[in-house]
């Protein structure tokens, strides 16, 4: 067989790291010593038979559930894996239970044990805390402390582990909790025809490995086919100078005689261990297994079996001093006595504590934040990170993984559009075809979860670099950081240690700064990023994260899906958003529902754009009066007459800005075009009037479909309006006509209309791209919900047209209604005045002008548009928002309350008058105060932890 050289890349082989009980800090380990035999071994393999012997030298993986399996006996070692906790429990209990010579337990996990078993919770992944490790991160810490007790309750003395995960810092300083495995550096060793080479200091580094504990290593199956068995030997034992137990990885009894002439002490099997017991007495029974080297193999194994007993529970039955010669010499695994006493002793290791545990609800806390905190922005090419200016970008979002999971994409679109596209890898083929960079202005991502073969991937890393050279691009990679070593110093580049769903949901954010980076490298990628490499980027847009993160347990918050859904089976409205953000973290956003009621309307979405009637309010006439009071563009006392052309003898001249905005100007509520409206009611459908059915120069405002409106026709409503008596009771009195009035001076203020100058220095500077007036221009009619079905005046279902009558007349565009948005858009404006006017790097409004807005300082329960939650105010919001809450409610059934004490803000909107705007179950079931409530009831019923898991072995045993 010709013989190639192997790069480490292809090799896999584990190492073998025995958990001992040490404190926190690092001691000198009492290492085993592979020595002649002590007087106990030496005994025992006297009277211990061939058959036991052999036994002993099987080491078996058990990976299907052992309640369906049989036991198997005397094996001199086992693990188990994905089943439940339980299940294990009684296995240990029944089938391994061996007063004698009891079998060394072992696990695949590293750290803490969780993913062992089928009900263990959502637990980081051993990459995920490897990288916490490099970092010495408190998380990490405290889950390795944690992971030993675990494995002290279930009675686990080892664990199998990949190398790579140790962190850099560490490798020449490990101590008995760090656990080494599979892997070494890139061309570590190469064994060919000719010649075994190791990299320099190799041996060195073994060496100190085995002085602080490292036991054995684990030699795959594949090493049996690729290299000469021989040479293997060579390497572990001359070259590398390796003196623990060497497993190697068997699958049938073919492989035991290459096994042996690699150097095997002990044999590592997933198949039927009585197979392989059979299989080795075969080769015993044909001598290709002398005697001596049995006996020399199985005393090596019970010295490891000695040394655990002094510092393993589950080895302490194993009585190496008292064990009377007379049971040893009759013992066999067929009829070995019963030990009450030692048994007993297994038993009450496992206590309720290890399962609760297990399946406490702060694992998914735990999970989140080591996700986190191991991601790495690596390097930060020209400051693209966090993305800015999003309205110029285009982005492409391409996927590079070997199944095609949603997460990346659905974080991502939480802040941008892009064309997303997967393209599937895997199975050792060369990684795909990347598309050709297409028109100017574009940014591409690319989220990948393949290891990058130089060789084989040539193609696809040239592609690479010519998107990187040609366009903006993000690499996001996913993996061991070695699989990203072509990447160079030209590359914007993001790590996450694993590709999870957690992992890929938090680096998407990442990239617009919803998430912060403060990972670094575990380990090298090549000679440009080294161990420790990482460049800090704080978070400044909102992030969408977990409730448990502020404090909020997710079951209290279920009830907010049961109000909703009630709601909608009780007909108080079609569909709805939902959206609670916490101390900046989005922590529930949901829809419910559809557009109509119609069972094939389509489902309402988050993407869904809603009418939100009087929230336009303070979500964008407020906005831009903020921005003119802060550029002194206005004084709150300012009287109109100073702003507006008024006629001489108008009542309107002395009112003043704050009057409007207050609502005490005791004008009427609503501006004076009822005769327009009730024209159109008679039934006028000629173009000889107000409205047309075509549009023309003289009938240019687009009132809904095929209904338009002559313009001509306000200088007719603005006389009137000029004429308007303010009643004289002034303390308040709602009124659209204040906002239309404050409309008017703010957009001569700035020589620009409403819309216009929010779309280009509020909301596209926001990252907000479903908040606008008139929808129709850039959005479809099918992502817009109904509003109403009106048959008295437009005659037709009102589907991205504003409601409000007065705003329509308007072209869409009214200081006090017209706006149409989603939960998430309306939830960063919100974030954006309890930032104190700032968001997403930008400064949009002075603190002091925000609270002068949002404060009841006036005279009445208002602030100057915002309405507040002073005990006077009657708008649909909590009993338990703090007297500082501030917001505005809508006709068709919305509201945005922020309650700056917690730091909290809550959006509800729904189409509640589609189809008939008399509809007021929503206001008589009170729907939004009690969802508003529940966010209330929430706080402070989570605390963020590590799961604790009690010391205490006698507080019970599992049934």
């Amino acid at each position: 067989m010709r013989k190639r050289p192997i790069s480490l890349v292809l090799l896999a082989f584990a190492l073998l790291w025995v958990l001992c009980r040490q404190p926190s800090a690092p001691p000198r380990v009492d290492r085993i010593v592979f020595a002649d035999p002590t007087p106990w071994v030496d005994s025992l393999l006297r009277l211990l038979p061939p058959d036991s012997r052999m036994r002993q030298l099987i080491w078996h993986h058990l990976d299907f559930d052992p309640a369906d399996s049989p036991g198997y006996a005397g094996f001199g070692a086992i693990t188990l894996s994905g089943f439940p906790v339980e299940h294990y429990i009684h296995y240990r209990q029944t089938a391994l239970v061996d007063p004698f010579l009891p079998p060394i337990e072992g696990t695949e996990e590293p750290w803490i044990i969780n993913r062992q078993f089928q009900d263990g919770g959502e637990a980081p992944a051993p990459s995920v805390l490897g990288a916490l490790a490099a970092m010495n991160d408190t998380l990490w810490q405290k889950l390795s402390e944690l992971g030993e007790k675990q494995a002290d309750q279930l009675g686990i003395q080892c664990r199998f582990v990949d190398y790579s995960l140790l962190p850099e810092v560490l490798r020449d300083s490990v101590y008995s909790r760090l656990f080494i495995g599979e892997g070494l550096p890139e061309r570590a060793f190469q064994i060919t025809a000719d010649s075994i080479y190791t990299q320099a200091g190799l041996a060195e580094t073994f060496a100190t490995w085995q002085k602080n504990g490292l036991v054995g290593w684990r030699v795959p199956r594949a090493w049996l086919e690729r290299y000469e068995p021989k040479k293997i030997k060579r390497l572990l034992k001359d070259r590398i100078g390796f003196s623990g137990l060497i497993l190697v990885e068997v699958e049938k009894p073919g492989d035991l005689f290459p096994a042996l002439e690699a150097g095997a002490d002990m044999f590592w099997t997933k198949a039927d261990p009585e197979l392989i017991y059979s299989g080795l007495k075969n080769i015993y029974k044909d001598g290709a297994l002398p005697s001596s080297n049995l006996e020399a193999m199985c005393g090596r194994l019970l010295l490891v079996k000695e040394w655990l007993a002094r510092k393993a529970p589950r080895l302490q039955s194993m009585q190496t001093a008292e064990t009377p010669a007379p049971q040893l010499a009759s013992m066999t695994y067929d009829n070995a006595p019963e030990n009450p006493e030692a048994e007993e002793d297994s038993v009450a290791v496992y206590t309720p504590a290890i399962k609760t545990n297990l399946i406490d609800d702060r694992w998914r806390w735990v999970n989140w934040k080591a996700n986190e905190r191991s991601l790495t922005l690596v390097n930060n090419r020209e400051g693209l990170l966090p993305f800015s200016d999003l309205y110029r970008r285009q982005f492409r979002v391409i996927q590079v993984s070997e199944s095609p999971a949603q997460q990346f994409f659905i974080a991502f679109n939480h802040y941008a559009d892009a064309a997303a596209s997967w393209l599937k890898s895997g199975s050792g083929d060369p990684l795909p075809i990347l598309p050709k960079a297409g028109q100017p202005g574009q940014t591409f991502v690319i989220a990948l979860a393949e290891k990058i073969d130089p060789v084989r991937d040539s193609v696809f890393v040239q592609q690479l670099k010519e998107l990187n050279r040609t366009s903006d691009l993000v690499l996001v990679y996913f993996g061991d950081p070695g699989g990203a070593a072509p990447v160079d110093t030209a590359f914007t580049l993001v790590y996450a240690p694993e590709f999870s769903p957690e992992s890929a949901t938090l680096a998407a954010q990442g990239l617009f700064g919803g998430v912060s980076f403060t990972g670094r490298l575990p380990s090298d990628i090549n000679a440009w990023f080294s161990a420790g490499c990482g460049e800090g980027l704080p978070e400044y847009r909102l992030k969408f994260g977990l409730p448990e993160e502020v404090g909020m347990a997710p079951h209290k918050l279920i009830g907010i899906d049961a109000i909703a859904q009630t709601a909608i089976s009780d007909g108080a409205m079609p569909g709805s958003q939902i959206t609670v953000v916490k101390d900046g973290i989005v922590v529930y956003s949901k829809a419910f529902g559809q557009l109509e009621y119609d069972k094939k309307s389509p489902e309402t979405t988050m993407d869904d754009l809603f009418d939100v009637a009087s929230i336009t309010k303070v979500a964008a006439t407020s906005l831009m009066a903020m921005e003119a009071y802060d550029n002194d563009l206005i004084e709150l006392n300012d009287r109109l007459s100073l702003h507006l052309d008024l006629p001489k003898g108008s009542q309107l001249k002395n009112l003043t800005l704050k009057k409007l905005m207050t609502h005490q100007t005791g004008l009427q509520p609503n501006m004076p075009v009822t005769p327009i409206l009730l024209y159109r009611g008679a039934g006028n459908a000629a173009c000889d009037s107000f409205f047309c059915t075509r549009k023309s120069d003289m009938y240019n405002v687009q009132v809904a479909d095929s209904f338009y409106f002559s313009s001509k026709f306000w200088d007719q409503v603005w006389d009137k309006t000029n004429d308007l008596t303010p009643r004289k009771r002034k303390k308040y009195l709602y009124s659209d006509v204040n906002m239309i009035l404050l409309q008017q001076v703010l957009e001569r203020r700035f020589g620009q209309s409403l819309s216009a100058w929010l779309d280009q220095h509020v909301y596209r500077e926001l990252g907000l791209r479903h908040t606008l007036f008139n929808p129709l221009r850039r959005f479809p009619k099918e992502q817009i919900a109904p509003t109403e079905k009106d048959d008295k005046w437009r005659r037709q279902v009102l589907q991205g047209y504003v409601h409000d009558e007065t705003a329509a007349l308007m072209g869409g565009v009214g200081g006090h209604a017209g706006l149409f948005s989603t939960a998430e858009d309306l939830a960063v404006i919100g974030q954006m005045l309890l930032n104190g006017g700032h968001y997403a790097g930008i400064h949009f409004i002075d603190p002091e002008t925000i609270k002068a807005f949002t404060t009841p300082k006036y005279g009445n329960q208002r602030g100057l548009c915002f309405d507040t939650a002073e005990p006077e105010s009657k708008s649909a919001r909590a009993e338990s928002a703090s007297e500082h809450t501030y917001g505005h409610t809508g006709f068709t059934g919305g509201c945005i309350w922020i309650d700056p004490d917690q730091n909290l803000v809550f959006v509800f909107l729904s189409n509640r008058i589609y189809p008939d705007r008399n509809n007021r179950k929503l206001f008589q079931n009170k729907v939004r105060e009690r969802i508003h409530e529940i966010v209330y009831d929430a706080l402070d019923t989570f605390h963020p932890g590590i799961p604790e898991l009690a010391d205490d072995l006698s507080a019970g045993k599992l049934q």
